[in-house]
């Protein structure tokens, strides 16, 4: 009697392994608007950030803080001219430039939050501390935008395995610009709130008596530093699923923002850690790869030339110290730096547009943790109705489901 074997289960990878979820992020993070957001992003950070140089820092503090200058040439770097150098293509990569690639998603991650931590150094100045709020306000105000589109058009094709367009993604932006702004801000204005009677008694402490008032009350000021710690340690972990909770959730308010991302964030510390992990290794292969794209770009470009001009003019031309008397020939050697430029931003801007991309992932995933919800169960603005046809074919089963085709969703 012959042996029946039955067929072998089909095994669904995504419920088997659901942080499968974050390798979706790399292919999503190289579609054109995305990386179009991105880019935009970064061309507009440094107008703000050097508007905010003019007017709160002064020359003569740059030289007496190099910590501030540095601050000051990293947010107003454009990347744009003056940066090309011989281009060369070199293969395998260094273990160094494997291993920057790789911590690029902790960088991201830091860089965007840098300003607000600075803020918190003991050593602040008037004038620094107003030139990295108001810098600090202004990359708010381009990610609250940028990033909410991002977060919201990657999110919905993440948890429907559908795309729903961009323009969608930029109104339901633009709709919710301040919620995504603000929400980040909650907290800080908390900290200001329980800061201040803490610079009252920093005020009484000039004296001596007002140093013996401060000994008398100092459990009230350590309880007060306890509530600052929670409201910034909270606030730096949990920031970057703000603006995908405003994105996919139904009630996406700045409170269920703040009161979300706080609570993933300590909840299930060692699953975002998990998840963070993963999208670092994934975001760093993704760099890798984008990065020797750019340069492979740019080095045959120049080899391909080098042909026809001969290597020493090529050299002459990239050579950042050569002396360019002729205008013609500044203005051509600048074209080419401006170019070159354009497409190291765009390689460049990958590494934003993986950040948020697999931070939509990462906040899918840390609610289906929490709260068990599944994927698809996000906000949708519009719902497809069953057409005519579908109507007329089956009335009684459109009847019987035609509830359940608004779950989670509301009219404008």
């Amino acid at each position: 009697m012959s042996e029946v074997h039955s067929p072998l289960p089909h095994v669904i990878w995504k419920d088997l392994f659901p942080w499968l979820i974050i390798l979706r992020s790399f292919r999503l993070a190289l579609r054109l608007p995305v990386l179009f957001c991105a880019f935009a992003a970064i061309i507009l950070l440094p107008l703000g950030w050097r508007c905010a140089a003019f007017l709160f820092v002064e020359r003569d503090v740059l030289s007496n803080d190099p910590h501030l200058a540095n601050l000051v040439a990293g947010h107003s770097n454009w990347l744009l001219a003056g940066q090309l150098g011989y281009p060369s293509l070199s293969w395998p990569p260094s273990s160094q430039g494997v291993w920057d690639s790789l911590t690029v998603f902790s960088q991201v991650f830091v860089e965007i939050a840098a300003p607000f931590v600075e803020l918190f150094r003991a050593d602040a100045s008037v004038s620094k501390s107003a030139y990295l709020l108001s810098g600090g306000l202004w990359s708010l105000i381009v990610w609250g935008w940028f990033a909410a589109v991002i977060t919201r058009f990657v999110g919905v094709e993440l948890a429907t395995d559908e795309s729903r367009g961009i323009s969608r993604a930029i109104r339901h932006a633009t709709k919710c610009f301040m919620t995504y702004l603000t929400a980040p801000l909650y907290p800080m204005a908390g900290v200001f709130l329980v800061t201040f009677p803490l610079v009252l008694l920093g005020l009484a402490m000039r004296t001596d008596f007002g140093v013996l008032i401060g000994g008398l009350i100092s459990p009230l000021v350590v309880l007060m530093g306890i509530i600052l710690a929670i409201l910034l340690l909270g606030l730096l972990c949990g920031w970057p699923l703000m603006w995908p909770i405003v994105s996919l959730e139904v009630q996406g308010d700045s409170f269920e923002a703040l009161s979300r991302s706080y609570s993933f964030a300590l909840q299930k510390p060692l699953h975002y850690l998990f998840y963070l992990v993963v999208a670092s290794g994934v975001g760093g292969l993704g760099v890798l790869f984008v990065n020797t794209f750019v340069d492979a770009v740019t080095a045959l470009s120049f080899w391909g030339l080098s042909w026809g001009t001969g290597v020493s003019r090529i050299a002459e031309l990239t050579s950042l110290t050569t002396t360019r008397d002729s205008t013609t020939l500044s203005g051509g050697v600048w074209l080419i730096e401006f170019w070159i430029g354009i497409l190291r931003i765009a390689g460049h801007a990958f590494r934003y547009s993986f950040f948020w991309c697999a931070m939509a992932a990462i906040y899918l995933l840390l609610r289906r943790d929490v709260d068990n919800t599944e994927f698809d169960d996000i906000y949708l603005e519009e719902v497809e109705k069953p057409s005519i046809a579908n109507e007329i074919d089956s009335p009684a089963e459109n009847s019987e489901d035609g509830a359940k085709v608004s779950v989670n969703s509301k009219s404008e």
